[in-house]
């Protein structure tokens, strides 16, 4: 059975793949060369990120975790204009999707998107320039053990 943990991290990236459907989301992944060949030539990559350290309760062993996952939206197009627009339009929708359930189903007791790290460009050799865009999920949830 998995963990708080892990439940509340597979939970989110159901969240974020159904709101921007077609777009490919990876969990824990590298990033690739190139994204052109991806639906929108867009990719999302949710990494686990850094639960924290959890607030402990005395007496009833209880642990509140503030758990800040990482989401990297990379675009490639040609024009940096359309890459920040692009990233700009995916993380709104899972902004909102995000929003509309704050609970993703139960498995957390609250979420809460970021906005978006100023996208930067990358331009490798051989290869159209793409632009990523870090965006910072919290995820707030209770376990009884320290490991989440």
């Amino acid at each position: 059975m998995p963990s708080v943990r892990e439940t509340a991290l597979q939970s989110l990236t159901t969240v974020i793949r159904t709101a921007v459907d077609p777009v490919t989301v990876l969990r824990n992944e590298p990033r690739p060369q190139e994204v052109a060949g991806y639906p929108r030539q867009a990719l999302l990559i949710v990494g686990d990120g850094d639960p924290g350290i959890a607030e402990q309760t005395l007496g009833v062993k209880s642990y509140f975790w503030t758990h800040s996952v990482e989401l990297e939206i990379i675009v490639q197009r040609g024009d940096s204009d359309l890459r920040a627009e692009e990233i700009d339009d995916l993380a709104s929708s899972i902004g909102s999707a995000v929003t509309a359930d704050t609970t993703l189903g139960g498995t957390v007791q609250y979420v809460r998107p970021g906005g978006v790290l100023p996208t930067h460009d990358q331009d490798d050799a051989g290869t159209v320039p793409y632009g990523v865009g870090l965006m910072l999920i919290e995820l707030w949830y209770e376990t009884d053990t320290p490991t989440g």
